[in-house]
């Protein structure tokens, strides 16, 4: 393994060994000598000797900022005026801060090596000075630049003069044109929202409410004045979930489906449910013929409800059934031409 060489006190660029601390095996259970190593800026870290001698680490950092005085040099946009200091993050890297001064007169406190290694090349001004003039963003158009406003802490904003599709001129924040926070200036704010929360804008029409009366059918409780619950609550008469989970799609059924102005929903089954299968569009006479309270008669093949044989015999609609309550025979009743006697169709 090797015995430690004692280096306590010996420096190594800004480096000050200070004791002895452990041995590591590497994946090839090769032996690294760590020491503990004081910085000349103060700061102590375990390192490892071998490094720190063949001078591969020199400091308590790779780019240790602070030894290198920038004080005066330009890089860029920014001129360096004076050391600020070192932050910590959390995961225990230390940076160098600098005052730097750019261009635009605008001073600002900004990492050391982000600015050596042109990463910050000015306080903010230099890429928002992209010409953007002529360019559109949604309702706006760019015309020219305006200025630059800074906030409390010093962070530059720069705006510019758009024009609205309204006609309008407004000096806006660049930045937030370009991403799309702000569209227009200010006069399509109510349009946009109406837009933004908008499912499909028919809940006016008659077909929606046509939808909206299926489903309030199909979902009433109990009450002296409503007997659809009864009708259809209780029968176990539902919606299916296609058309419950989308006016959209009953409506695209509808309408390719013979929908009119004038027609109603029917089940062509009025003990099944609403689904495609078992719906059409027909009158509202046609609609009466086919309730569940209708009394039908068969006759010659033909199966009709009392009101329908009624206008066969060209009567009144309730021509069968005044018969059939003076005793006439079913047969009779729809069989048997009317009569006229003493101003009275029998």
């Amino acid at each position: 393994m090797g015995a430690v060489i004692d280096i306590t006190g010996k420096k190594y660029g800004h480096l000050t060994a200070v004791k002895f601390k452990e041995i590591r095996f590497g994946k090839g259970g090769k032996p690294k000598h760590y020491w503990l190593f004081q910085c000349d800026c103060g700061e102590e870290k375990v390192l490892a000797k071998a490094d720190v001698m063949s001078g591969k680490t020199k400091s308590c950092r790779l780019n240790h900022g602070i030894f290198e005085d920038i004080k005066g040099k330009k890089f860029n946009h920014l001129t360096a005026i004076k050391y600020i200091g070192i932050k910590h993050t959390k995961s225990g890297n230390r940076f160098h801060y600098w005052l730097f001064r750019c261009d635009c007169g605008n001073e600002k406190v900004i990492k050391r090596d982000s600015v050596v290694y042109g990463v910050s090349k000015s306080c903010g001004c230099h890429f928002e000075r992209t010409d953007i003039a002529g360019n559109k963003y949604n309702f706006l158009t760019a015309i020219r630049f305006s200025e630059t406003r800074c906030t409390k802490k010093g962070k530059p904003y720069h705006y510019w003069l758009f024009k609205c599709d309204c006609g309008k001129e407004k000096v806006i924040n660049k930045q937030s044109v370009v991403r799309g926070t702000i569209k227009s200036c200010g006069c399509q704010h109510s349009k946009l929202q109406s837009i933004a929360h908008k499912t499909h804008g028919e809940t006016k029409t008659r077909l929606y409410k046509e939808w909206r009366r299926m489903m309030d059918r199909c979902n009433a409780k109990p009450s002296k004045n409503d007997c659809h619950y009864e009708s259809y609550v209780l029968k176990g008469i539902t919606v299916c979930d296609e058309w419950i989970n989308s006016f959209e799609t009953f409506r695209d059924w509808a309408l390719s489906h013979g929908y009119a102005d004038n027609l109603t929903i029917d089940r062509i089954n009025y003990n099944g449910n609403y689904c495609p299968e078992n719906c059409r569009w027909i009158t509202n006479k046609e609609q009466q013929s086919n309730k569940s309270t209708n009394k039908f008669i068969e006759y010659n093949g033909e199966r009709l409800t009392h009101t329908q044989w009624s206008e066969r015999l060209g009567g009144g609609r309730c021509l069968v059934h005044h018969r059939l309550m003076m005793g006439w025979s079913e047969m009779a009743a729809v069989s048997t031409p009317r009569q006229i006697h003493r101003k009275q169709v029998i």
